[in-house]
């Protein structure tokens, strides 16, 4: 793999915030930790740092960088980084928007993982919240996972009536989305 060199404007904003970037196929991979941290569709070479589409891919790239970190068990880094992120989102997307509620739900997951439960808590809730207002009663997968992920945090703290009431909404939710039968729901 090589450096990128000029490449087009999000190559660039992402070197200039992740530092060492290589492109390979449309994808974007971090030189010193040589993982993909996003597969981005072409920008306009004409694109600024400051325009909307420019900063969407910035928060997109950020958004990987977090979850890759955490992935390493770099739970600072991840927390600060999906921080920054959520910050972006909000400036581009204002309060309610999915990209915002997934953030906050790996924010969450983050926090929980570097064993702070008790702060963890209220983000997800945030999350399951933002879900709820955007997706309305319809099942949708990010809304079952985010329940799910709030169930295993209320089991995690003791509160077992809450985990189960959670782990029961996300199963009828999964039914709903996948049928009686899918192998995620059956084991």
């Amino acid at each position: 793999r090589r450096r990128a060199a000029r490449g087009p404007a999000s190559a660039e904003l992402l070197d200039q915030v992740f530092g060492c970037i290589e492109r390979d196929a449309g994808r974007v991979v971090l030189a010193d930790l040589g993982v993909v941290v996003a597969v981005l569709p072409p920008v306009p070479q004409r694109a600024r740092p400051d325009e909307p589409q420019a900063r969407a891919l910035l928060a997109r790239g950020m958004f990987g960088l977090g979850v890759v970190l955490s992935q390493q068990g770099r739970y600072p880094e991840a927390e600060r980084t999906l921080r920054e992120t959520l910050a972006l989102q909000q400036e581009l997307f204002g309060r309610d928007h999915g990209d915002i509620a997934r953030t906050l739900q790996n924010l969450a997951k983050v926090i929980q993982q570097a064993g702070n439960l008790d702060p963890a808590i209220p983000i997800m809730e945030s999350a399951v919240a933002m879900q709820r207002k955007l997706r309305g009663t319809v099942p949708h997968p990010d809304l079952a996972e985010e329940i799910n992920d709030l169930g295993f945090m209320m089991q995690e703290r003791g509160d077992y009536d809450a985990s189960e009431a959670l782990m029961q909404e996300a199963i009828v939710m999964k039914r709903k989305l996948l049928g009686d039968k899918p192998p995620e729901i059956a084991t």
